[in-house]
């Protein structure tokens, strides 16, 4: 944890306010396998750790890592931590501990209004991201599907007959209505936009993210900004 700390700040001192940590526990065997970690301490651990390595990227409580520079500058200049949350005491938990939230884009809008809602009960004030997958055009439906199939081998609360939430349109000034309504009707305040899929080619992801980028991005800033001047 406290190399992880140490790196980050390191990172963020070359690339200023361009940092941010994301944390979770893991749902994988086989990454804890690698590490040579026992699967079975993951949560345990995690809910142990998160507030220190928050603190520790705020300047404190930095134990024998007290002279390191790049810690000590984040007194001044925190980096942000997100915390994946799927469950409401996952979202209090972070909020306690002074992180944001990065919720899970497999599940409804609803069920992810139950997550920022506890946050904001539990006082938090960090970012409470959405995640979203998207795509312009037709949609690759076969490929959802394959992942999908994935994500439900490992992942709670996501069984086949979840909604797939894959947000798909073909005229991108609808693609930022319905993603700023996502948002609205979760709670959030930010969005994480994700293309990639198993079998999508390197230049099908370039043309999407040039899309999102140009086309669809502006619109959505702009809806944010009339919602903030009312």
């Amino acid at each position: 944890m406290a190399q992880v700390a140490e790196e980050v700040a390191w990172l963020d001192s070359r690339h200023p306010g361009r940092v941010g940590l994301g944390v979770a526990a893991g749902a994988l065997p086989l990454d804890f396998e690698a590490m040579g970690a026992p699967f079975e301490e993951a949560v345990p651990l995690f809910k142990t750790r998160l507030s220190p390595i928050v603190d520790m990227l705020r300047g404190r409580n930095l134990g024998v890592l007290e002279g390191d520079q790049a810690l000590q500058r984040c007194a001044e200049s925190p980096v942000s931590v997100l915390s994946a949350a799927a469950s409401t005491a996952a979202a209090r938990r972070a909020a306690e501990c002074g992180a944001g939230i990065l919720t899970e884009g497999m599940s409804s809008v609803k069920r992810l209004r139950s997550f920022c809602n506890a946050y904001d009960a539990a006082g938090g004030t960090g970012s409470k991201v959405l995640i979203r997958r998207v795509w312009i055009g037709e949609p690759r439906t076969e490929l959802v599907t394959a992942q999908r199939a994935v994500y439900q081998s490992y992942a709670s609360g996501i069984g086949p007959s979840t909604q797939d939430e894959t947000i798909v349109a073909t005229d991108p000034a609808e693609m930022a209505e319905r993603l700023f309504a996502c948002c609205q009707e979760a709670g959030a305040d930010s969005i994480n936009l994700r293309v990639h899929l198993p079998g999508i080619t390197p230049p099908e992801a370039r043309q999407q993210i040039s899309m999102l980028a140009e086309r669809v991005l502006p619109d959505l800033w702009r809806l944010w900004a009339e919602r903030d001047s009312m």
